[in-house]
């Protein structure tokens, strides 16, 4: 089968979560004898392999490259936006990649730049397309689905209604919905999107080796007994979104000298983290890493933190903690309580609350046995987001989609 797989970004550039999450499912598809091709947006055009997987970076018309960086100026923010709706100056070029490649099935995820047209192309082309829901691109401007102080939003203002009503006129080209969560699936269904699409939750997965997971929970468990210090660590977007004030405001009032924070990542709220980090010595801030220096972090840590304001898509992260026989610490929001088993692979706690965080955080400092149960539970949980399954879920929905 011939795949085309669509993302905004590719590996190295990296997002977020997305990202390598799209380049497991390409890597798995070419591992299993699929032909895969990989369109990202880029600075400039520019043909290459990555890891096996061919890749083409198309410098597409677009106001700016990454939209990260839409703030800008408000004027060129405005016709970014506008043209994000359905970029007909990239019709051309995009079609004579599918026209090149001629692909089978067209698996889009995300589109800044992009942009829906490519559907369309797809829908004229008699080519099926499976769309997956990776944010909330195609509901929310600001593709989050919070206000401003950081609330989540539960009621859209005239211009959401106004912009969701374009993007819900598009998704009548896409054959097949698919979202990392049954959360996100519920969210696109309450929001009216894609109506005339088939639905289904496929969850985000990871490639691991069932032994190397063992060993390291053994390994675990064999310290514990002996350990005095425990290290929590966040990885991700340095964001308000991503609860950054709750978590620093919650490791504060922990007294205990004996722990410690570790924090990896960008974002706006880097300031406040540094600031964090130079005035208490428990808490480090390390950047922005690479996988293997994240896998090298995550070993040496011993609870993750997760703690969310906003309704996370998924939260790939927390696979990364399992693969590392690392419980987690969540906030019970979006989709994270999907992936967590509360008091079994980790603790939920109430979005925003200083009080339940830092409370979570002095149970795993201080009870062993919560611990040790998280250790006996991670290998079963983490066995639902094994790459085979996602890569059987894809195939059967492309193959539905060929007959």
């Amino acid at each position: 089968m011939r795949i085309m797989i669509v993302n905004s970004f590719y590996y190295p550039e990296v997002k977020g979560g997305a990202e390598y999450s799209v380049k497991k499912l390409a890597e798995k598809l070419k591992k299993e004898g699929h032909t895969v091709l990989v369109i990202a947006s880029g600075h400039y055009n520019l043909v290459e392999n990555i890891d096996g997987i061919d890749v083409h970076r198309l410098k597409l018309k677009a106001i700016y490259h990454s939209y990260g960086s839409v703030k800008k100026n408000l004027i060129k923010m405005f016709f970014h936006r506008l043209l994000d709706f359905y970029n007909v100056f990239n019709k051309k070029i995009l079609k004579n990649e599918i026209k090149m490649f001629c692909p089978d099935i067209i698996h889009t995820n995300g589109l800044y730049e992009i942009t829906p047209i490519i559907w369309k192309i797809g829908y004229d082309m008699n080519i099926p397309v499976v769309h997956t829901i990776r944010d909330f691109y195609l509901a929310c401007p600001k593709t989050n689905l919070l206000k401003k102080n950081g609330e989540v939003c539960v009621r859209a203002n005239l211009v959401c209604q106004f912009y969701r009503h374009i993007n819900r006129y598009f998704t009548r080209y896409v054959d097949y919905i698919t979202a990392p969560s049954h959360m996100m699936i519920s969210q696109i269904e309450q929001l009216l999107l894609f109506n005339n699409s088939q639905k289904k939750a496929v969850y985000n997965a990871c490639e691991y080796n069932q032994e190397d997971v063992r060993t390291i929970l053994e390994l675990r468990k064999k310290e514990l007994p002996d350990k005095k210090n425990i290290s929590f660590v966040y990885l991700g977007g340095l964001h308000l979104h991503k609860g950054i004030s709750t978590m620093l405001d919650a490791f504060s009032l922990i007294k205990n000298e004996n722990v410690e924070l570790y924090i990896a990542g960008k974002g706006v709220e880097v300031e406040r983290v540094k600031n964090a980090s130079k005035n208490d010595k428990r808490i480090h801030y390390l950047g922005f890493l690479n996988e293997k220096e994240l896998n090298d972090l995550l070993k040496k840590c011993n609870v993750l933190l997760c703690p969310s304001i906003w309704n996370e898509p998924f939260g790939r992260v927390i696979l990364d903690a399992y693969m590392n026989g690392m419980p987690v610490i969540a906030s019970r929001i979006g989709a994270l309580p999907e992936t967590i088993i509360d008091n079994k692979t980790g603790l939920l706690v109430s979005p925003g609350d200083i009080d339940e965080l830092r409370d979570a955080m002095e149970r795993f400092a201080n009870e062993k046995a919560l611990m040790y149960t998280c250790f006996e539970n991670i290998e079963e949980k983490l066995s639902n987001y094994h790459i085979q399954a996602q890569y059987e879920s894809f195939l059967s929905i492309y193959n539905s989609l060929l007959k």
